[in-house]
């Protein structure tokens, strides 16, 4: 191995190590201008000249909580916060090591499309509902990139494809999965504003669902439930919302960014004016 090389395997080590000690399950590595880029404002932060997008994988599954009626993402307290934090502490960290080197932290609002770059990274191969499955955290996790202007060996890109089972697509209350429009999924529309039309009100109340839906994630056979690492998504857990504790939790959670209106609509749908 030449001395380049091997400085290289050196700086990758020490990235893993450190997104790895902040709670991040698997890392890997790809280039950036392989990616799709999705126009927002985050992308004004992308570092000029950025070659490599070091992307990570954070899981957080904290239980089962019979009786939810939220997602699971949606349990602890803003993942857009504390995914945000983490990688920020990652940033100031290789801004130290790597003097002269740039780095900027997305996760979720993202100018790059998070689920291809996680693959191009090795970090798994993409479900029929698009999702990224990975091998350490199945399907309970987020993905976060930082844009980095080193150079950066990319890692091997994930091959093959889930199992084909079909049970999430069977599963789908909505028919969403392989659908061209995805809006018509069960957790798009507890996240959409105005009216909701009476089956639309029907299928929340089947599936007892007020935010999010995990249906197709639990079915899928290589999902696993591994606990998460990270001691935040373990914290101030709210598995059941009702109206009481809605206001309460607005400003935490990760559905508050839709407003107590929606959220009160859906728990009507669900339970009628009095839950």
């Amino acid at each position: 191995m030449s001395k380049e090389k091997m400085f290289n395997c050196e700086q990758k080590d020490y990235i893993i190590n450190r997104l790895k000690a902040l709670g991040a399950a698997d890392v890997g590595f790809c280039l950036a201008d392989r990616v799709e880029r999705i126009p927002c404002r985050a992308e004004q932060r992308i570092p000029a000249g950025a070659k490599v997008l070091i992307v990570a994988v954070f899981g957080y599954y904290s239980g089962e909580y019979p009786g939810r009626n939220v997602a699971k993402y949606a349990i602890p307290n803003d993942y857009h916060k504390i995914i945000g934090d983490l990688l920020k502490e990652a940033v100031a960290d290789f801004e130290e090591h790597f003097p002269n080197r740039q780095f900027a932290g997305f996760c979720d609002v993202s100018p790059f499309n998070e689920t291809q770059a996680a693959q191009l990274a090795g970090l798994g191969v993409v479900g029929k509902n698009g999702l990224l499955i990975n091998k350490e955290t199945g399907l309970y996790h987020f993905i976060g990139e930082i844009a980095t202007t080193m150079e950066l060996e990319p890692s091997e890109p994930s091959e093959g494809e889930c199992l084909g089972c079909g049970r999430c697509t069977a599963a789908c209350p909505t028919g969403a999965i392989g659908a061209a429009d995805k809006q018509g999924c069960l957790s798009a529309v507890t996240q959409r504003k105005g009216e909701l039309t009476a089956e639309e009100q029907k299928l929340m109340r089947k599936t007892g669902t007020v935010w999010g839906c995990d249906i197709c994630i639990d079915v899928c056979p290589m999902n696993g439930k591994r606990l998460t690492e990270i001691a935040a998504f373990k914290e101030e857990l709210l598995p059941v919302l009702e109206q009481e504790n809605v206001k309460d939790a607005l400003k935490k959670k990760a559905w508050g960014y839709r407003g107590i209106s929606v959220i009160k609509r859906n728990l009507a749908a669900v339970y009628g004016e009095e839950k």
